[in-house]
């Protein structure tokens, strides 16, 4: 299944609202199941990687080595863009609450060889990202 349709919300972003019209973009959840992850791991949903991966290739700026900030930067505007006001609802449910968790899933990632990690890359560079709440739940209060 490709979700693949036509986004519209508002949204509060540096204190002004923004309408969102866009179409959201194509992740396809049925691409990679991620089961040797499973096998491993199965504290995130399988959905919840391909998120993941699909910020990643948007994120990517030729051969350059991204940050671990940058990656989240890209992970919360896809999630935000894809999933809009439900953003903190889903990512709750696919057991991904914090910046933290973005990096123990970057560290199966790379044990299974999905992606590559520099020598310098911690988990710990995921820890003080952002707060989910904040940028995931609190953009929309006052909305409806």
């Amino acid at each position: 299944m490709i979700c693949s349709t036509m986004g519209v919300y508002r949204r509060r972003q540096r204190n002004r609202e923004v309408i969102m019209a866009h179409p959201i973009p194509n992740i396809d959840f049925e691409a990679d199941r991620f089961t040797d992850i499973l096998e491993r791991n199965d504290h995130y949903h399988p959905y919840a990687y391909a998120l993941l991966m699909t910020a990643l290739r948007e994120g990517e700026t030729g051969q350059r080595h991204f940050s671990a900030q940058e990656l989240l930067d890209c992970f919360r505007e896809l999630t935000l863009d894809e999933f809009g006001p439900l953003s903190y609802t889903v990512l709750n449910a696919w057991n991904v609450k914090s910046c933290r968790d973005i990096g123990q899933m970057m560290g199966l990632l790379v044990e299974t060889g999905r992606v590559q990690a520099d020598e310098n890359d911690s988990i710990d560079d995921f820890t003080d990202g952002f707060n989910f709440e904040d940028e995931f739940l609190r953009i929309y209060e006052g909305q409806g």
